[in-house]
């Protein structure tokens, strides 16, 4: 999926969706193959885990975070708006 020319991967925790750039900031990983524990997910490539609500770094060797969105159901389908870097607002809010 894309949101304003960026690759965006999808989550969907418990009803509740998190939407993160899609590329790990250490060197590009897919993170839509990363293991997805709670709001963590962790490149497949080296190991990197990133919020899915933040975008922020948990766990090196990234340093940088990845663009967060809030994604919300309307009735015209997915819509994805991007939240500031590691702004930390629940989603729907």
């Amino acid at each position: 999926m894309d949101a304003e020319g960026q690759s965006v991967v999808v989550f969907n925790l418990r009803g509740s969706l998190f939407a993160i750039g899609a590329d790990c900031s250490h060197q590009g990983g897919p993170l839509d193959e990363g293991e997805l524990d709670g709001h963590r997910v962790e490149c497949p490539w080296h190991g990197s885990v990133f919020d899915i609500e933040t975008g922020k770094v948990l766990r090196g060797p990234a340093e940088s975070p990845v663009l967060a969105y809030r994604a919300f159901m309307e009735k015209d389908g997915l819509v994805l708006e991007p939240r500031p870097v590691g702004s930390g607002v629940p989603a729907g809010h």
